[in-house]
């Protein structure tokens, strides 16, 4: 442009024209003004054009910004299936972005079939965390059905459904802006914020976010959903496992307290409780009788199953298992406080009780009572459906059980009857021999037992036999067996036992026996036995021989003055000499805890000596 004037000035000063130095060429400086104008309005546009793509590039990096936190917020999402983490992020991210004060998420409940908080920001947790909206026609609940972000607040700032907010004490939320999270098939959750006034940007960030959001919480609930119902499917597993196995077992379990005792820790294993007790029905007196319990200290389990505690009968009818026995069928209270049959009592401790029946051909033989379901849950009807399955079998087994100790026991003491100890010693003996174990035999007799029956009467000597064939249950191992050889004479095998360990558990009975507090009829009973003792193979390698000898040694007993323990001295001098195995913790008494400090009894070699009470010989 300058060269163009200085072109003109140079003209303009050219010799012979008549205007040189005075004037400009009219026309070339309209031209230039021109050029000017057309100029400046060029830089205008571009200016505008500037201006238009740094508003458009400004735009784009904010949506690709949005797109990538979108990216990196579905990433998030699938990465973590828990609900409760996923609402956590989605919460963080939008409070981070738009920079709101308080905001809440509402998830929806299939049990409640409606919405309720699990999680908030900015707002007390313990004043929201009961808020629940259940759906329901009308035009709220179409905004949020419509998955489309919608303003709750009106231009003047008021709430558009204030009846609804606040009948369902929504207004606790603060929230002016709700966001649905819409699958496919429904709301899956609502994201509430304390402001409105987002951009069109931001309101399309929200949109995208929370259809992302929608899909993530869908798989996470059906992840949810999958899981509860594999370890559901595991639970029951466990639980049809145990049935088999409890099924088999019971085939193979003749002694019926062991296979109550079976019966009820299965039961509470499959429960998943805290306690329980086993009752069975006495038909004479139509009553239910505790027979096994589990949940209390392991001496009163075992006295209560020994029979020295005896616990309270409950009649046909009577509290929660009294009605189980008369209707039989099941019942589950998960709040006995509110329960006027259950039985309370101040030592019980029970929170719920699941009780079900024991039916043998449709008839009640007995009732399962478990209770304190683990972690305070409630009893459910599954927990009713897995044990109604184990009762039946056990029912069946118990009534087996029951036929073949009415078989093999003495209706009086409960103990085995001669043929069928006679029987399980011979079983021993043969087990003995081969695997050259030692073997006793304890062969017992109450003295003076006449003098019961003459002086007190028949019921009395029946007493007698009846608590000392409760202690003998409960002093002996379980490996143990006793039995009523005849009248009042008794006899205890005792497996894996040499003389010394015979003698050892012999004096244990006849001092507990003596020291025993027996009353009949308010007056004082005094009980004291007379033991004799022979063991195999010392002095016997034949079961007949060791019953005569073990008798003999009874009578050297009774002979030094009663109350008296006598091992036999009638040795077999080509005996084998076996030794007890060395396993402590099978051979172990009930009483042994009791009796560590004590040495054995002194025993006394001289066969006619006269034999204070309370001694033990070799007779």
């Amino acid at each position: 442009m300058k060269e163009e004037v200085n072109n003109i000035k140079a003209e303009g000063s050219g010799k012979g024209n008549p205007r040189s130095g005075k004037h400009l060429d009219t026309e070339k400086v309209s031209d230039l003004k021109l050029q000017i104008a057309e100029t400046v309005a060029e830089n205008e546009k571009l200016k505008k054009k500037i201006a238009f793509l740094s508003s458009q590039t400004k735009r784009l990096d904010e949506q690709v910004f949005d797109l990538f936190t979108i990216a990196q917020a579905s990433r998030v999402f699938t990465a973590n299936p828990d609900i409760y983490r996923l609402t956590g992020i989605l919460l963080s991210m939008i409070v981070e972005k738009l920079r709101t004060e308080k905001a809440a998420f509402m998830l929806y409940n299939d049990d409640f079939q409606g919405y309720e908080v699990i999680k908030v920001v900015g707002l007390d947790e313990k004043l929201v965390k009961n808020i629940k909206y259940k759906a329901r026609e009308g035009l709220f609940w179409q905004m949020i059905a419509s998955g489309e972000p919608f303003s709750v607040i009106d231009i003047e700032g008021n709430l558009r459904f204030e009846q609804i907010f606040s009948e369902h004490k929504l207004d606790l939320l603060e929230s002016s802006y709700w966001i649905p999270l819409k699958t496919r098939e429904s709301v899956i959750g609502i994201v509430t914020l304390d402001r409105s006034d987002f951009t069109a940007s931001e309101i399309n960030f929200l949109s995208l976010l929370a259809s992302q959001a929608a899909a993530a919480f869908e798989s996470a609930h059906l992840y949810s959903k999958l899981g509860a119902s594999t370890k559901e499917l595991d639970k029951q597993m466990h639980q049809l496992t145990i049935l088999y196995d409890v099924g088999k077992a019971l085939n193979f379990i003749d002694d019926l307290t062991k296979l109550l005792s079976v019966i009820l820790d299965q039961s509470i294993e499959i429960a998943e409780a805290e306690k329980g007790s086993l009752m069975l029905l006495d038909t004479r007196a139509d009553e239910l009788a505790v027979r096994v319990v589990r949940g209390i200290d392991k001496v009163t389990e075992e006295r209560i199953i020994s029979g020295d505690i005896q616990c309270t009968r409950i009649h046909r009818g009577e509290g929660i298992a009294g009605k189980v026995l008369a209707t039989g069928k099941g019942i589950i209270i998960n709040n006995v406080e509110d329960n006027a049959d259950f039985k309370k009592s101040k030592d019980s401790r029970v929170v719920n009780i699941l009780c079900v029946p024991l039916k043998v051909y449709e008839e009640v033989i007995g009732v399962i009572n478990i209770t304190n379901k683990k972690s305070g849950r409630p009893f459910t009807n599954e927990d009713m459906t897995i044990i109604m399955a184990l009762a039946s079998q056990a029912a069946v087994a118990i009534n087996n059980a029951r036929l073949y100790e009415m078989a093999v026991t003495d209706g009086l003491t409960k103990l085995y009857i001669r043929r069928h100890l006679l029987q399980r010693m011979e079983e021993e003996l043969r087990r003995a021999r081969r695997y050259k174990h030692p073997l006793s035999l304890l062969m017992i007799d109450i003295d003076h037992f006449k003098q019961f029956n003459d002086n007190f009467g028949h019921q009395a000597g029946d007493l007698v036999l009846i608590e000392l064939a409760k202690l003998f249950k409960r002093i002996i191992r379980g490996t143990d067996m006793a039995g009523r050889y005849g009248g009042e004479e008794f006899c205890i095998v005792l497996p894996e036992t040499d003389s010394e360990g015979a003698i050892a558990i012999g004096e244990r009975l006849r001092k507990e026996i003596e020291e025993y507090e027996l009353v009949y009829d308010r007056q004082p009973i005094k009980v004291t036995i007379s033991i004799g003792i022979a063991t195999f193979p010392s002095h016997s390698m034949e079961m007949k021989e060791l019953i005569r000898k073990a008798d003999m040694a009874l009578y050297a007993s009774k002979d030094a003055g009663r109350n008296a323990v006598t091992l036999s001295k009638d040795v077999d001098p080509n005996a084998p000499v076996y030794l007890k195995p060395e396993r402590p913790d099978d051979l172990k008494t009930k009483l042994e805890d009791k009796l560590e400090e004590q040495s054995l009894p002194e025993v006394i070699l001289e066969q006619n000596q006269d034999l204070p009470r309370g001694r033990t010989s070799i007779g």
